[in-house]
């Protein structure tokens, strides 16, 4: 056990935005390392939070005294940088979706386990406040046996994702795609509530925004997904459904979870509700989350909070507490979600359901 774990993040996108001033911020952790395909970012970082900057994410791994290296790359990019950090005596702290394919994804977890170093997955709204209520009232019974869960996202992005340049996230190549970026924690999430395997996918993926700007003028066809709807099975025979969609506006996410005794929802201003035969609807208080940090002259981001209560339970993990442990979405966690992700886009292709393998 450490007073504070010395950490290098990879990847200057979500990694500049969220990783480091959480990092930065933290009481258990010191970020000492940057690196990202923008070396100017990753300098500017780097001087904001009194780190280094690495010229390549390589030297980073191999060079840097950390204990911890943060990947926030593109998913393309995961396993290598994952698969060397273990080489090299690291812990690991992914970005999601774990990686390309579930194939990698079941290699970064064997390598996990032979170095005998820890992996975690960035989950982190497990941990926003809503859906911690929500898991509360569903282990107080609340909805007896559950069911169903329907998750609906509206994401007001079309506008700006259609006037947006075609980079990675647009291209099924580098594992880009609102599948992977958003669907990932959704499937995670579903899974987390109902506390079950999921058994079968079926989905439909589709670029709302085929047409986007190409970086050297002109126009380009799009290869990834935008919006899409997934059916889940669980193997107790409970099923979900994920609908995301980008929109001109957008009404937030309302996940509803019905069971045989009651339903409970949270809706898009982030309320809980449970409805019971017999009785009125009733509210659940719902917890707040401190104000995001920032690194000195940046902006905050609203999306680091719930990074932060991942973080404390990943150092706590470092530590050995097994609680910890076991409420961390974990490599094998990673695992399970990027075979549902792997499995949608093949049931999206085909039209039919796909069984999801152990």
């Amino acid at each position: 056990m450490k007073d504070r774990y010395r950490v290098g993040i990879v990847g200057m996108g979500f990694g500049h935005k969220v990783h480091a001033p959480a990092f930065h911020a933290h009481d258990r952790f010191e970020l000492v390392a940057v690196a990202g395909a923008r070396p100017g970012t990753a300098a500017r970082v780097a001087g904001q939070a009194g780190a280094r900057a690495y010229e390549t994410w390589q030297a980073l791994v191999d060079e840097a005294d950390v204990d911890v290296v943060s990947i926030a790359t593109a998913p393309h990019m995961h396993a290598p940088v994952a698969l060397r950090a273990l080489e090299r005596g690291r812990h690991i702290l992914l970005e999601k979706p774990t990686a390309f394919d579930a194939r990698e994804a079941g290699q970064i977890l064997e390598a996990a386990r032979l170095a005998g170093r820890l992996g975690a997955i960035c989950h982190e709204f497990r941990f926003a406040p809503g859906r911690l209520a929500v898991k509360d009232e569903l282990r107080a019974g609340a909805v007896g046996r559950i069911l169903a869960v329907h998750a609906t996202i509206h994401s007001p992005g079309l506008a700006g994702m259609s006037r947006a340049e075609v980079g990675w996230l647009a291209r099924a190549e580098t594992a880009g795609g609102m599948l992977g970026a958003t669907a990932s924690h959704y499937i995670d999430g579903v899974s987390w509530l109902v506390g079950e395997e999921i058994v079968r996918v079926w989905a439909d993926l589709r670029a709302v925004a085929a047409h986007r700007p190409a970086a050297g003028g002109g126009s380009e066809r799009v290869s990834a997904e935008d919006s899409y709807v997934v059916f889940l099975q669980f193997a107790s025979g409970a099923i979900a459904t994920i609908t995301f969609s980008l929109a001109g506006g957008g009404f937030g996410e309302t996940w509803d979870v019905l069971g045989d005794a009651g339903a409970v929802r949270l809706d898009g201003q982030g309320q809980v509700h449970v409805a019971q035969a017999g009785a009125q609807p009733r509210a659940v208080e719902v917890g707040t989350l401190p104000p995001p940090p920032a690194l000195p002259g940046a902006d905050p981001d609203v999306r680091t909070p719930p990074f932060m209560k991942l973080l404390d339970r990943f150092a706590a993990a470092l530590d050995g507490d097994a609680q910890a442990s076991a409420d961390l979405p974990d490599l094998a966690q990673g695992l399970r979600v990027q075979r549902v992700l792997d499995g949608a886009r093949l049931a999206s292709a085909t039209g039919g359901a796909v069984r999801i393998l152990p």
